[in-house]
């Protein structure tokens, strides 16, 4: 079942990255409807190698591919906000491995008219060992 939720991913020369990543996606319980990349490579060839990526993975209802000429993630991030079409956003780096059931945890979390934000943490973030 595709949840109505947009998946905006930045990318920047790094396509097995990002197929590694939409295949964590696509290999969820419940899938996102719509998988949005913004992609900042400078190589045409990587370029098409990411649109050939996105592609491959038709359990998305909508694929969007833009790409972006200017590398910078804060304006990749409101390109793929723009073109997103879903009340519910996941912003998504190109690296991550996404848990089965994240999107239906997200859509579950949004219903909660009580929460306005999500975050998420990476598990394999090593201890902080400052004191602050």
């Amino acid at each position: 079942m595709a949840l109505p939720i947009s998946v905006i991913i930045p990318t920047m020369n790094r396509p097995e990255s990002l197929d590694r990543t939409l295949n964590f996606m696509a290999k969820a319980k419940e899938v996102p409807q719509q998988i949005v990349v913004v992609d900042q490579s400078q190589n045409v060839e990587i370029q098409e190698k990411n649109k050939e990526v996105l592609g491959k993975y038709s359990v998305f209802k909508s694929q969007i591919y833009r790409y972006q000429p200017v590398p910078s993630l804060t304006k990749a991030r409101n390109v793929g906000l723009a073109l997103a079409t879903n009340e519910i956003l996941v912003f998504s780096d190109d690296d991550v491995e996404v848990p089965t059931d994240i999107f239906s945890n997200v859509a579950r979390l949004m219903q909660d008219t009580h929460i306005v934000m999500i975050a998420g943490l990476d598990d394999l973030t090593q201890q902080s060992k400052t004191n602050i």
